[in-house]
C-alpha cells in the first residue's frame, strides 16, 4: 500500500473544521491544544481514538508527544510539544505528512514499518534516537468512522507504560538514527558524553574508554565547542537530556556507528 498525502498550506487551511471535543482533549501540558505561533495549525480535522488507546498517552510527563494520523498518514491532532519543537526539535502541524520532520534515514527505515502497522492493525513499538533523544514510540492502529487511523505516542527513553503482554505488538530497535546537534561528534566524544552524563570524573572517564586523563580533557573541550557551551553543567545537561547515559558504552557506540551508515546509505 503506497502511502502518500503531503497536503499544501492552502488546501490545508480551508479543510481545517473545529471539532468540539478538541476543547476538552488535554495535552501533555494540561492545556487545550492551543498556544502555537498560528493557532489554525493546531486545530483538528479528525475524531478522537476511543479512551482506552489515548488516555495513558495524556497522563505522562511534558516530554511526551502524540499525534492522530489518518490512513495517508497525514496528522489530524497533535499536542503541544509536537507544535512547539519542544520534542526533539521537530515540528509538526495538523495537515503535515508525518515523516515530514524526520530525516530521510529515518523516514526511509520507519516508513514501511508504520504503513505494515496500518494494514495489519498490530501496535507497533520502536526504539531509537531522534533529534538527539533516546525515544521509545508506539503506533497503536485503530478504526472509526469506517476509517482506519493510527495513534503514535513518543516517550523519552523507555520510560513508557507498559504494554500488553509480549507477543501482541511488534518491536523493533532501529538501525537509523538521527542525532540531531550531537551529529557533528565523533564516536569517542559521543562515549565521553554520555559518561559525563553519569557524573563521571576525568580519571574515571579515562579508565572506561582506557585513555589518559589528557586525552579526556582535550574531548571535554571539543564537546564545549561543537555543543557551543563551555559550561560543564550544561554539558552535563545535554548529556542526560540525549538519554544515552543510560545506556551502556556498547549501545551508546553502536548508536553512533548505525547513525553514521545509515545517513551515508540515505544519499548513495
Amino acid at each position: 500500500m503506497q502511502r502518500s498525502g503531503r497536503m499544501g498550506h492552502n488546501h490545508r487551511r480551508a479543510s481545517l473544521r473545529r471539532d468540539p471535543q478538541i476543547d476538552t482533549l488535554p495535552t501533555e501540558t494540561g492545556r487545550p491544544d492551543a498556544g502555537a505561533p498560528d493557532e489554525q495549525d493546531v486545530r483538528a480535522i479528525g475524531p478522537l481514538p476511543p479512551p482506552s488507546v489515548w488516555f495513558g498517552a495524556l497522563t505522562q510527563g511534558v516530554d511526551v508527544s502524540w499525534k492522530v494520523m489518518n490512513e495517508d498518514l497525514v496528522v489530524e491532532r497533535l499536542s503541544d510539544c509536537s507544535v512547539s519543537g519542544g520534542f526533539a526539535g521537530y515540528r509538526w502541524y495538523v495537515g503535515c505528512e508525518y515523516f515530514e520532520p524526520m530525516s530521510p534515514s529515518v523516514t526511509n527505515e520507519r516508513r514501511p514499518l508504520v504503513t505494515r502497522a496500518l494494514e495489519t492493525g498490530r501496535v507497533l513499538m520502536v526504539d531509537g534516537m531522534l533529534g538527539g533523544q533516546c525515544r521509545r514510540t508506539i503506533y497503536r492502529p485503530f478504526d472509526q468512522d469506517g476509517r482506519r487511523r493510527m495513534f503514535s505516542v513518543c516517550w523519552p527513553g523507555d520510560s513508557c507504560p507498559p504494554l500488553e503482554p509480549s507477543g501482541s505488538f511488534d518491536h523493533v530497535v532501529a538501525n537509523a538514527h538521527d542525532l540531531g546537534d550531537l551529529s557533528v561528534l565523533t564516536e569517542r566524544e559521543i562515549e565521553v558524553l554520555s559518561l559525563i552524563g553519569r557524573g563521571m570524573t576525568n580519571d574515571e572517564i579515562a579508565g572506561a574508554i582506557h585513555r589518559s586523563v589528557k586525552t579526556v580533557q582535550g574531548h571535554r573541550l571539543s564537546l564545549g565547542v561543537k555543543l557551543g557551551t563551555s559550561n560543564r553543567v550544561q554539558v552535563a545537561r545535554i548529556a542526560l537530556h540525549s538519554g544515552l547515559s543510560d545506556r551502556e558504552l556498547d549501545d551508546v557506540r553502536s548508536i553512533w556507528r548505525r547513525s553514521r551508515a545509515s545517513a551515508a546509505a540515505s544519499v548513495s
